[in-house]
């Protein structure tokens, strides 16, 4: 799914051709790399929270709320900026 968003992101840099699909391929890469990279931070304080009763009720619930507001944000962002 990045690749067919960004795709259009690197056409205003006029890359050559043959430096398209390599280009997307290294941001597609580091998309991914940073998204582990925020899972392998945030994992281990789930873990803590998931072994805490009073927690367990709200965390679930507190972390998708706070993703489904971020996602909310950069589509309306996305779509009327």
């Amino acid at each position: 799914m990045h690749g067919f968003g960004f795709a259009g992101a690197l056409m205003p840099l006029h890359l050559p051709p043959e430096r398209i699909a390599t280009g997307l391929l290294g941001f597609n890469t580091g998309v991914e790399l940073g998204q582990l990279l925020v899972v392998a931070a945030v994992w281990p304080l789930l873990k803590i929270l998931e072994r805490r009763p009073a927690a367990r009720r709200w965390t679930g619930d507190a972390v998708s709320a706070c993703i489904c507001a971020l996602g909310t944000f950069w589509f309306v962002m996305r779509t009327f900026a």
